[in-house]
């Protein structure tokens, strides 16, 4: 890994920065069109507060603060020093001025609770060792009534027809890797029952599975692969002979318009808090 990949929370293995810049871009190329589609279903509009926790470089962030206009305002919070100097540099370029970058954790996110009308996470809980904490505390910042909207992955559900070597192997050291981390990169499979756990009301939820034969779409879990290849060795789940052959057989798939990649599943569950006692 470069200079710029540094530890971001509970040993979190890919880049940040602008290291990590291109592939978090592609990510929402791949999957924004859904949470768009999802965050709009659920009605987030003109004046509204919201929460991005775990934002990243701020490319959903930006889109909140275009979506609920001069009289909203997004707080968009990561522990990434990196991600949130790319996200203001983003929001700045694109005149947001009503969205702000903040240092902090899911853990202790720091922020009024029952103050927001919609708090956001993407791809946040599977990198995480206490989801169910995290979920909690940004439960904790809704307002009554407000809304809670997580995406996260089934990283198991990722295939390609014909059938690869390389997209194999790679889910199985995902597995291994999260079981060493402590974390689940499959979380996505178990998120309505968290919702209800949390005693959130009109759980809903929404599953979106793209698939590629051909552009740089297809390769984002390549791309992933090659950032997240040395904390698999680092762990001892694979070896540095192992990631180059599988660097060699990604990078033939991802120009073979004959092999079908389908993506991670990515599971959108909504919920709302109670309006009072």
């Amino acid at each position: 890994m470069g200079s710029e990949h540094r530890a971001v929370g509970d040993d979190y293995v890919l880049a940040t920065g602008d290291e990590g810049a291109a592939r978090l871009a592609l990510l929402d190329e791949v999957y924004g069109p859904a949470t768009q589609r999802f965050c709009t279903a659920q009605g987030v509009g003109e004046g509204w507060r919201v929460a991005d926790i775990g934002c990243g470089t701020g490319q959903v962030s930006c889109w909140f603060g275009e979506r609920v206009g001069a009289t909203g305002g997004v707080t968009a919070l990561d522990v990434s020093v990196d991600q949130l100097a790319l996200g203001r540099e983003r929001a700045n370029e694109r005149g947001f001025g009503n969205v702000s970058f903040i240092e902090g954790s899911a853990y202790e996110p720091g922020l009024p609770r029952g103050a927001f009308d919609l708090v956001f996470c993407r791809l946040l809980l599977c990198h995480l060792q206490r989801p169910a904490d995290a979920l909690e505390q940004m439960a904790a910042l809704l307002r009554p009534s407000g809304v809670l909207i997580v995406q996260d992955m089934i990283m198991t559900s990722m295939f390609t027809d014909p059938p690869t070597r390389a997209y194999a192997r790679f889910i199985e050291l995902a597995e291994q890797v999260g079981e060493a981390l402590g974390v689940d990169y499959s979380i996505g499979r178990r998120l309505v029952g968290m919702f209800r756990d949390l005693g959130l009301a009109g759980v809903s939820a929404s599953v979106d599975q793209p698939c590629f034969t051909a552009g740089e779409r297809k390769r984002l879990w390549e791309y992933t692969y090659l950032e997240a290849g040395p904390g698999a060795i680092a762990s001892g789940a694979s070896s540095p002979s192992e990631f180059d052959e599988l660097a060699s057989e990604f990078a033939t798939i991802g120009t073979d318009d004959t092999t079908l990649v389908v993506q991670p599943a990515m599971v959108a569950v909504a919920g709302r808090a109670a309006v009072g006692p």
